[in-house]
């Protein structure tokens, strides 16, 4: 199953490569299937690689596209699993397996949505971001910080 928004995000980036001569309907029903694969979130990372792999043109995509297949999985996959699942030692090691993928923009979203915070509410609330802050610091002196 794949979410609407996800399906749009998908075509839009993959559009700006088609402005660039490369043919992308292809290409954007390989990611689809990914996407709607009935399988655990780790298979469809690996299938996710693979269509990278297969076009390296896309590169600068890939873990913009692990974020929204993140998105995805919560969005859409995690209904079909056990309330529980995202407290389970298998969604642990899932975590653990995936720690250095996706974007910043990511883990900020995930923290977000921790705090349970929506957009409805968000202007009424106060946070604080300091554990988040902690934890992006930490996890970007673990990946070695700025590099040039």
């Amino acid at each position: 199953m794949i979410d609407l928004k996800i399906e749009k995000a998908l075509g839009a980036a993959l559009q700006a490569f088609s402005n660039n001569g490369l043919n992308t309907t292809k290409i954007q029903e390989e990611f689809q299937a990914v996407f709607e694969l009935d399988s655990d979130f780790l298979t469809k990372v690996d299938a996710l690689d693979e269509v990278f792999n297969n076009h390296p043109q896309l590169e600068v995509l890939r873990e913009v596209f692990f974020d929204l297949l993140m998105i995805n999985f919560f969005s859409a996959d995690v209904k079909k699993l056990e309330e529980d699942y995202l407290d389970s030692t298998e969604w642990e090691d899932i975590e653990e397996q995936t720690l250095d993928r996706g974007t910043e923009l990511l883990n900020l979203l995930l923290y977000l949505n921790e705090c349970g915070v929506c957009c409805d509410t968000m202007a009424s609330m106060v946070l604080s971001f300091n554990p988040f802050i902690s934890a992006f610091t930490s996890s970007w002196v673990r990946r070695g910080g700025f590099t040039l």
